[in-house]
């Protein structure tokens, strides 16, 4: 429920801060005193956009402060959670507005995104007049779903929508696939070809490059190759010279001369890493020569798988994984038509599950428009629309227009006479009946709505005696479940209220100032006596108020 609300220089108020409190709240005043301005107030916290105009003259800025209780596990509680936003015993949402026209939001202290503002906004406070969102049929599933607690209902109705939608839109990217398939399987082809004819390896580029860099310098290798065999075997080279020496040191060594064991033992080793070195040198020489390669076909090779790269705009290392993602792409492609077959079914599968889901959703919802039908009958009579008759017309929707609300179109339709046919609300009904008749539904929905603060704008307008009197009768009904706040210009209505406030305007030589306030018993009782006789409250009038009260 809506628990303080402060107001700073806004429109015609410099300063008001309201507390508010369960049950019904009227707020009653002459015309033009700026009952309108609270509404605007209102709804400028709860998000709606500001107007220059609202700023107080004088002033550099409108602050607005309004300050929510809530269950913990209310769903505005959820939505500041997600968001980020601790949350309190309390939620206060503070709008403030520049007189140069920019404005901010907070949620507790932190400012917001007005798209928060609003989408939270919906879920504290209605607000109701003569021109109410049940004028537009688009609700009127909305009304009949939240009288019958669908809730659960219809989350299962639109996941098997959202699965059934989500398949659809997966057999039309197959569907696009097989036209490219046809647009571009000769191309693939031909792509897969050349790259199979290649058969590019992993790190081929890297091996070309070094052989083409052997390549180049394989001349002034061999001839340091062969500088180094030279000095190990031509003529009396060093290989045969550390032969003769090793044999010759051997035999004293073999005379039992101690000190030149070291000598032969590092001779030994020497002639084995020249035996090693002439391996490494024949060993490269014969590679060398019995090479298949030369210069021309290695660069040749590098030229072809340089140009490749560039044809599929990668690097050169990146081709053999560019083979093999064409073949999984064609091999997809060869499948894709019992892709497609196999979508369809699903398809139809997932078609039939939401189809049957809705089907029960349909059912629940004419069985509970019944019941609404013949509760609002039951109410009509003492708003004195005895003669109006109201049904709830449930048609299933084109399977074209199916949705994740169902198959149903659902539309709150009236005759106001006997014999007229029913039409829609907007067209037939005037705006005092489309006003009790959205009264009669309230009190009808009052015990399954989430939202607990119902402000209604002058319902009233244009009733009196007797209609008057429900009216206030059943706003009254509705406060025993939620809370209410009525702007009224009528004393049958007035004589309801439990919180009463005068709304009036204040003047003086050089301002104007709005100023609201709360009225004790005999307050509200003069209040009622000035509504009933103009600016001269008399004793009629009074006793006339006091009868009032008595019946109410």
């Amino acid at each position: 429920m809506l628990r303080t609300l402060s107001i700073r220089d806004f429109v015609l108020i410099d300063k008001l801060d309201l507390n508010l409190e369960k049950g019904l709240s009227i707020f009653s005043g002459e015309t033009g005193a700026g009952k309108s301005i609270l509404l605007y107030a209102i709804g400028l916290t709860l998000g709606d956009r500001g107007k220059t105009s609202f700023v107080r003259v004088g002033s550099d800025k409108s602050v607005i402060t309004a300050e929510f209780l809530l269950p913990q596990d209310h769903e505005a509680n959820r939505l500041i959670d997600e968001s980020g936003i601790d949350t309190f015993d309390s939620l206060i949402i503070r709008r403030i507005l520049y007189k140069d026209g920019k404005s901010k939001a907070f949620i507790n202290d932190n400012p917001v995104n007005i798209g928060l503002v609003k989408e939270i906004g919906k879920l504290l406070i209605e607000i109701h007049g003569q021109f109410d969102r049940l004028l537009d049929p688009a609700s009127h599933r909305d009304f009949v779903d939240q009288f019958a607690q669908l809730d659960e209902d219809k989350k299962q109705v639109a996941e098997q929508y959202r699965n059934w939608q989500n398949l659809i839109t997966e057999k039309d990217d197959l569907i696009r696939q097989s036209q490219l398939t046809d647009q571009n399987r000769d191309y693939l082809n031909s792509c897969l070809e050349e790259l199979e004819k290649i058969s590019p390896q992993v790190g081929e580029d890297d091996e070309l490059e070094r052989t083409k860099s052997i390549l180049i310098n394989q001349t002034k290798i061999i001839d340091a190759i062969n500088e180094i065999d030279g000095i190990l075997n031509e003529g009396d080279g060093l290989h045969s010279k550390l032969v003769r020496s090793s044999k010759n040191i051997s035999k004293l060594h073999e005379l039992a001369i101690a000190s030149v064991t070291p000598i032969v033992d590092t001779l030994d080793r020497v002639l084995d890493n020249c035996n090693e070195l002439q391996e490494h040198i024949s060993a490269t020489i014969n590679s060398m020569r019995i090479s298949d390669h030369d210069i021309d076909s290695v660069e040749e090779r590098l030229f072809i798988l340089k140009s490749l790269a560039r044809k599929h705009s990668c690097l050169i290392s990146q081709l053999p994984e560019i083979h093999e993602a064409l073949a999984t792409k064609l091999s997809n492609l060869k499948n894709i038509d019992h892709k497609i077959k196999e979508s369809e079914a699903l398809i139809q599968a997932a078609k039939q599950q939401f189809a049957q889901a809705a089907d029960i959703l349909t059912q629940k919802r004419i069985a509970k428009s019944k019941t609404i039908v013949e509760l609002a009958m039951q109410e009509l009579p003492a708003l004195k629309l005895e003669k109006v008759r109201f049904e709830i017309q449930i048609l299933p929707l084109h399977e074209s227009s199916w949705n994740s609300n169902g198959k149903d179109d659902v539309r709150f339709r009236i005759s106001t006479n006997p014999g007229n046919p029913f039409g829609d609300l907007a067209e037939i009904a005037s705006g005092g009946e489309r006003s009790r008749l959205m009264l009669a539904l309230k009190v009808i929905l009052a015990q399954t709505s989430e939202i607990p603060t119902l402000i209604f704008d002058e319902i009233d307008s244009g009733a009196g005696g007797s209609v008057a009197k429900a009216i206030g009768e059943r706003l009254l009904l509705l406060g025993q479940n939620l809370q209410v706040l009525s702007v009224t210009h009528s004393p049958q209505v007035t004589s309801a209220g439990q919180h009463n406030w005068r709304v009036e305007k204040l003047q003086a030589a050089d301002h104007t100032t709005t100023k609201v306030t709360k009225l004790n018993g005999q307050e509200k009782t003069e209040e009622i006596a000035r509504m009933l006789s103009g600016n001269v409250v008399t004793d009629e009038a009074r006793a006339a108020a006091e009868k009032l009260l008595l019946s109410a």
